[in-house]
């Protein structure tokens, strides 16, 4: 239903912050090929640490359509920046392409897609394992004016230091909160 509306919607193309499968078996990414066949826009995922439960990345990268774990691409003014966190934080090599690519980009518009936040508005502790503080320095350092992230199965925005956070997990997995507290299946459109 999520997939239709956002066709329907007439949206240019489609991110998705991660957590595609359940657990990253060979029928689980089966059911998602079958699922995403025929979508008719651009898709760019990241990986969640869904896609690596009972799977590999290399799985992640066969079936989701990604050019690779982390990658970047400018659409009009938009700087987009989608990273790897799928093992719960990133590795120095994950911070070292992210500065690269933040520094190298002349967009007036950065907006970085991750799938594991580096706080929760709500005050959980689903978040980034480490590198919380130093991933948020480089946002703001290079002027990065949106992260999107999942791995929190719903809706939460926050802005710190002039950065809007949003978490957006509800486009098919459980919900993890209640609806009033942003406990429901959506998509964000930008």
């Amino acid at each position: 239903k999520v997939l239709d509306r956002v066709v329907k919607d007439g949206n240019e193309f489609l991110i998705h912050t991660g957590d595609l499968v359940s657990s990253g078996t060979t029928d689980d990414w089966t059911h998602f090929a079958d699922l995403m066949k025929g979508f008719p826009i651009p898709f760019y995922p990241v990986p969640g640490n869904h896609e690596i439960l009972s799977g590999v990345i290399a799985n992640y990268l066969k079936y989701s359509g990604a050019p690779a774990v982390h990658y970047s691409f400018d659409r009009g003014s938009v700087h987009f920046t989608l990273l790897d966190s799928s093992l719960g934080s990133f590795m120095d090599s994950e911070f070292t392409y992210l500065e690269n690519d933040l520094a190298a980009s002349k967009a007036p518009v950065k907006m970085v897609i991750v799938h594991h936040p580096p706080f929760d508005p709500g005050g959980t502790t689903h978040i980034m394992a480490n590198g919380n503080e130093r991933f948020m320095k480089l946002m703001v350092q290079y002027g990065v004016k949106y992260v999107f992230a999942g791995h929190i199965h719903c809706y939460e925005q926050e802005e710190r230091d002039g950065v809007t956070y949003i978490i957006t997990g509800g486009a098919g997995a459980p919900l993890s909160c209640p609806s009033i507290a942003g406990g429901f299946n959506h998509f964000i459109q930008v």
